[in-house]
């Protein structure tokens, strides 16, 4: 065992005496006779710039020069012109995109700086002055400029093709236009902003003759409308039109007629005309009103009426009758019977009208036909019907039935049918009493507000509840 490390000792020791003598070797200089190595280094220029070597400018002319230089590493770097940027190397560097890099020769090396130009940004264009021109003029033959002046952001000027739009532009309307163009870029110039050259054109009016329409009429007695001036065969629409008690009678001048409107092309002269008005005398219609019945009586009185007169009838039952019928023309209208100051029945008279009214007796138990609606101590409380013109409806607001101040009526909120306290109420919700209502004198429910009585209906829903059943 201890010879083994012995062994392994000497080795070791001989290993580090040969790293010692070897590295001395290395750093012996090389003899003070011996000439550098060199290379031709090319250097080349792409675009606008210059090079410069171990930070001396190197003179490319005609975008080429090939210098001598030693073995080893050089310091390189690229410097672009005015308005140019430095893109990237060509060649073997040691960072293509890097301006300042180095570059080793060991043998004979090709570098190229390459420069692009750099972009210069429109700020502003110049303005080109308004234009008119007839009308009539075609877009093409406006004369508008080829190229405009634009300012860069380097405070420099060039000019730019342009390509004018012919947008909404109409030469056969006199209008002014907004012209707008299009700019045609270079490689180095950008319009970020979107600028863009703008004229004005204004299409001038077209040089026409007009002719006038004059019309002679009585202003306290029409009026006139669509006389002017005219082209030369326009249309002219010419309407006479009467003021209240006159009437148009006709069209004299240029033309003759009796319609209201008249139409006509323009001619190459003035047109004279002439509206005529008169007073306007209706005829008077008479209708003959007859009246048959007892008690029946009409304002005005009947016989011969003039048409269009409101009509009066009213009729008075006798003592203990009720009116049966109410015949007008063949037709009963008994249900439209007004219950101020008493059956009264109003109309427009426009024909020969015949009215005929009969009467019966009132039934001793109150039940008349129809339904109807009673207190639960037996008094006659209405008719149950839509019809609020009728005299016994209770929703005839200014009848016995319906009246909000009437003792007999469910919407007196003071009174026995209508309070909310009274046992007989419509409007109590804890009556047990309400008003009852019947039918050809059957018993059909009850109008309360008490929802725990069979056959109740809320006196609110009593109208919608009749007009569905067509009362």
């Amino acid at each position: 065992m201890l010879n083994k490390r012995i062994e392994f000792l000497g080795l070791l020791i001989l290993v580090v005496s040969l790293t010692v003598t070897m590295a001395g070797c290395d750093m012996e200089d090389p003899p003070a006779d011996q000439e550098p190595v060199t290379y031709t280094l090319t250097l080349m220029v792409e675009g606008e710039g210059q090079i410069y070597l171990n930070d001396e400018k190197v003179d490319i002319e005609n975008d080429s020069k090939e210098v001598d230089a030693e073995e080893g590493v050089h310091d390189i770097k690229a410097v672009p012109g005015d308005n140019w940027k430095f893109k990237e190397w060509e060649g073997d560097v040691a960072d293509t995109e890097s301006a300042e890099t180095t570059v080793t020769m060991d043998s004979d090396r090709e570098v190229t700086a390459v420069f692009e130009k750099e972009s210069l940004t429109i700020t502003n264009i110049e303005e080109i002055p308004d234009k008119a021109v007839e009308f009539g003029t075609e877009f093409e033959d406006i004369d508008l400029p080829e190229d405009v002046e634009v300012t860069l952001d380097d405070n420099s000027t060039t000019n730019l093709d342009v390509n004018w739009l012919e947008g909404d532009y109409d030469g056969e309307t006199a209008h002014t236009y907004a012209i707008v163009g299009e700019l045609e870029l270079t490689d180095d110039i950008i319009n970020p902003d979107n600028l863009y050259p703008t004229v004005q054109v204004t299409v001038q009016e077209e040089d026409i003759t007009l002719y006038t329409v004059s019309v002679d009429y009585d202003d306290g007695k029409g009026t006139v409308t669509g006389d002017g001036d005219f082209e030369e065969g326009e249309e002219v629409e010419l309407t006479a039109t009467a003021k209240e008690d006159y009437q148009f009678v006709e069209w004299t001048g240029y033309v003759e007629s009796t319609d209201n409107t008249i139409t006509f092309d323009m001619p190459a002269e003035d047109v004279e005309l002439t509206a005529v008005f008169e007073e306007y005398h209706s005829p008077i219609t008479e209708h003959e009103l007859i009246l048959i019945g007892e008690n029946i009586s009409s304002t005005p009185n009947p016989g011969y009426i003039e048409s269009g007169i409101e009509v009066t009838i009213t009729v008075m039952s006798p003592e203990g009758k009720q009116v049966a019928t109410f015949i007008v023309n063949n037709s009963n209208k008994i249900e439209e019977l007004i219950a101020v100051p008493a059956n009264q029945y109003i109309f427009t008279i426009t024909e020969n009208t015949t009215i005929e009214v009969t009467y019966e007796d009132i039934p001793s138990d109150g039940l008349r036909t129809g339904m109807h609606l009673y207190g639960s101590d037996g008094v006659y409380l209405g008719k149950l019907t839509t019809n609020e013109f009728h005299i016994d409806s209770v929703f005839n607001e200014f009848g016995t039935y319906g009246s909000s101040y009437s003792q007999t009526s469910i919407w007196n909120q003071y009174g026995p049918y209508g309070s909310p306290y009274s046992d007989l109420s419509a409007f109590n919700d804890f009556a047990n009493n309400p008003p009852e209502m019947y039918y050809k004198g059957s018993f059909v429910g009850y109008v309360t507000t008490n929802i725990y009585l069979p056959y109740s209906l809320h006196p609110l829903d009593l109208y919608s509840f009749l007009e569905y059943n067509g009362f």
